[in-house]
């Protein structure tokens, strides 16, 4: 049945501006607009939904997350996330000990530059809370891990400190039991309404397990899907994937295959980030590359040549050239028409910006980066201030980009992603978080708010019916009770949705 949402404003970001109301057809598309709604042969048929005034924009789509990996958190681990102190991080694990007792004992979202001595947490501290279970706890960027004693004996791992880091963490995780298939089906309907609540309509999702892949089917098969969903595979996948013919572009425009996740370094927090001068606040470090260059280029080149989308990660400058190489080794001048993407492309020099902008690589970034990892200047120095999350710069220079949350590494909020775009670590947020703001990496609200639609889209594949909401596009959508056109630029991360539509249906509202 046809749907007439009226009595809002509308912002379609499109050639017909703002209007006050929107005809959508049967298909979930966009079949008019404004004035043109008025006298369209559906609109005689169509019921209507009264938006009570809400600001409307075109459904932003997470380029980057682990949905159901942050779905999984949510149900199962102590939130570590905005903890102050290695005290108050172990309270909040000894009260999840209590509430699960059995089994593991993890906690995630932990970020010690937060704490005043800025100190790791140890194995000795976690076994005060765990002293007889295996218990591992995550920092924020998910290249750390800290582990216990009885963690380290079972998978046979000596460490002093329980510290680990990239592939040091392996042995531990490859002992915590993964959930079953249906257990995975039960976690993706709960991410499902965490990405909806988040003011997200698709996400980009990367998955690590075929359990995860076959859950996801079986929502979208039993019309449980209500966003769309590009599959990010991991890199040992891809083979299964492939062996299945399945590879970049399967699927519908619901569920479709998406990249092959590859990686190069690791983060900045660890300080595993491979740059291309010593740390500054570390003159002995300069990061870790995953994988020889040459390795990366036969990596990229197999999954280029069986049919995938590349999705580099690469954090520091020096993983970025090396990803950038592999790229263009794997695809040589189709490097841009094939799609192919490095994820986060944190800290650029301007010669790799004007790479990105001349091969047509996409940069997937990471806005909330900005703020919640207000110490990068310190690991890079002032000297390369001018190189960290350059998004204006980018924009400018006509890379293409695309938005993302990178969650559980980052909130699942599309409000909180485009306001930091936004706003970045502005001064207001005070004098030790700004010490990385940069104002003339400010993006404005529209860039922001394309960079997570018409971004996203194209670094998708669906630009031709996602990104705006214009007759034949499909009407994706989020409401929102404030305009972030006009609001205060400082409150647009804290603002929440109200409403998200998806192929022209209500999937969620904050009222219902």
């Amino acid at each position: 049945m046809p749907v007439i949402y009226s009595n809002g404003r509308i912002c379609t970001l499109g050639p017909s501006g703002v209007v006050t109301q929107i005809l959508v057809d049967d298909t979930g598309s966009v079949a008019a607009v404004g004035s043109q709604v008025t006298g369209h042969p559906l609109a005689a048929i169509a019921t209507r939904y009264d938006l009570q005034g809400r600001t409307i924009l075109p459904g932003p789509v997470d380029s980057h997350d682990h949905l159901l990996w942050h779905a999984n958190q949510d149900l199962t681990e102590a939130d570590l996330v905005g903890s102050s102190s290695v005290d108050e991080l172990l309270q909040r694990l000894a009260d999840h000990d209590k509430r699960r007792p059995e089994g593991w004992l993890c906690g995630h979202g932990f970020d010690q530059e937060r704490f005043p001595d800025r100190a790791f947490p140890t194995k000795a501290d976690l076994d005060k809370v765990a002293p007889n279970r295996p218990a591992i706890i995550s920092r924020v960027c998910e290249h750390l891990v800290v582990v216990n004693s009885k963690a380290l004996e079972l998978a046979g791992v000596s460490s002093d400190d329980g510290i680990l880091t990239e592939d040091r963490m392996d042995p531990v995780y490859a002992l915590i039991p993964e959930p079953g298939v249906d257990e995975w089906e039960e976690i993706a309907e709960h991410a499902m309404q965490l990405a909806l609540r988040g003011g997200f309509t698709g996400v980009h999702c990367i998955v690590s397990s075929k359990a995860e892949i076959t859950a996801l089917t079986r929502l979208h098969k039993s019309g449980r899907l209500p966003i769309r969903v590009r599959i990010q595979l991991r890199r040992d996948l891809t083979e299964f994937a492939k062996s299945l013919g399945l590879t970049t572009g399967f699927g519908d425009e619901w569920l479709s295959i998406g990249s092959a996740k590859l990686f190069i370094d690791g983060s900045m927090g660890a300080r595993t980030a491979m740059m291309s001068e010593p740390y500054d606040d570390d003159p002995n470090e300069l990061g870790e590359l995953i994988y020889t260059p040459e390795r990366l280029n036969d990596l990229a080149k197999s999954a280029h040549d069986n049919g995938f989308q590349l999705a580099i990660h690469a954090i520091g400058d020096k993983g970025i050239d090396v990803a950038l190489d592999a790229i263009e080794f794997a695809a040589g001048a189709d490097a841009g028409t094939a799609r192919h993407r490095i994820e986060h492309a944190s800290i650029l020099r301007p010669d790799q910006i004007e790479r990105f902008a001349r091969t047509g690589i996409i940069a997937s970034v990471q806005p909330q980066f900005v703020v919640t990892d207000f110490w990068t200047v310190r690991r890079v120095g002032e000297n390369r201030k001018g190189w960290v999350y350059p998004f204006a710069t980018m924009w400018n220079a006509g890379v293409k980009m695309a938005g993302g949350t990178d969650s559980p590494v980052e909130r699942l909020s599309s409000l909180e992603a485009i306001g930091r775009a936004v706003t970045r670590d502005a001064p207001w947020r005070g004098p030790e978080i700004s010490e990385g703001y940069i104002e003339s990496e400010c993006l404005t609200v529209e860039q922001a708010w394309r960079l997570f639609t018409e971004g996203s889209a194209y670094a998708g594949f669906n630009e031709r019916i996602l990104g705006t909401l214009e007759p034949g596009m499909r009407c994706d959508f989020i409401g929102l009770g404030a305009d972030p056109f006009t609001v205060d630029p400082r409150t647009i991360e804290t603002m929440q949705p109200t409403l998200s539509v998806t192929g022209g249906v209500v999937r969620w509202s904050a009222t219902s």
